[in-house]
């Protein structure tokens, strides 16, 4: 199995469970190349068909899940990338749902963009009470990433998924549940312990028969997840060149609310 960085604390539990921490407090686990690396690497290891790892618990350290990208202002001058079919940051969504093991998310504190989609590429969802989702990239002038348009419908229907990218309001643990994107809420203390017993249970099925499961719930929707990341790619590249793109930069870096003007 590969062993993991020190942006990724992998803690091996009794019964077969790993829990697996995000680790980058001081950035709210934003995700920068190296953790999206030291995800892929990890949950990668896990098609190999050693069941040495049985379960995952999936969560943050310190005070949230994850943020979402770890912003940085873009070089307007810097000549645009080649396009490419794989993309890092795609590849951690994919890495998530197509370990041959059960992924229960501990959701703590905000789940915000990217961070979103992690949590809701986790099979199962166990949240904190103060939890916080969010579509943060529309804040930003420019769309849902990593499978979040895809997951969101998936979860809530069409409706209920424009609504939450339209308005890119927050969502807290007691919505998160009402609207069925959570299994549970616990208090915030007492969330690894719940999630780590909930981990157990489906650690005691059969191992082949847990892969096998699995694979058959997602064969349905692999085309159309690929399709919507690699669409999401390609918009935000548009988008980050255009004067709404440029705005939803400096507001996030200026910590004020944008102003677009669908330019």
């Amino acid at each position: 199995m590969t062993e993991p960085s020190e942006l990724l604390q992998v803690e091996h539990l009794e019964g077969g469970v790993a829990l697996v921490r995000m680790n980058r407090p001081e950035r709210l686990n934003a995700l920068n190349p190296g953790l999206i690396q030291a995800l892929n690497d990890w949950f990668g290891s896990l098609r190999t068909g050693n069941y040495e790892v049985r379960a995952v618990v999936l969560t943050g350290a310190g005070r949230a899940f994850c943020a979402g990208g770890d912003f940085a202002p873009r070089d307007p001058n810097a000549e645009p990338p080649a396009w490419h079919r794989s993309h890092p940051e795609l590849e951690s969504i994919r890495a998530i749902r197509d370990a041959d093991v059960p992924v229960v998310g501990a959701v703590n504190g905000y789940a915000l963009g990217g961070g979103f989609s992690i949590a809701l590429a986790c099979d199962v969802r166990m949240a904190a009470d103060d939890a916080v989702f969010q579509v943060a990239q529309m804040k930003r002038g420019i769309v849902p990433e990593y499978g979040l348009s895809y997951f969101l419908q998936e979860a809530l229907g069409r409706q209920r998924a424009l609504d939450l990218i339209y308005s890119a309001r927050r969502v807290d643990a007691a919505e998160a549940l009402a609207l069925g994107l959570v299994l549970d809420v616990v208090p915030r203390d007492d969330l690894e312990a719940r999630a780590i017993a909930l981990a157990r249970t489906y650690a005691e099925g059969a191992p082949l028969g847990n892969a096998a499961a699995k694979r058959l719930v997602y064969a349905v929707e692999d085309p159309d997840l690929t399709r919507v990341q690699e669409m999401s790619i390609a918009y935000i590249g548009q988008l980050r060149n255009t004067e709404d793109g440029a705005e939803g930069v400096n507001s996030f870096l200026e910590r004020r609310e944008p102003r677009f003007r669908g330019r």
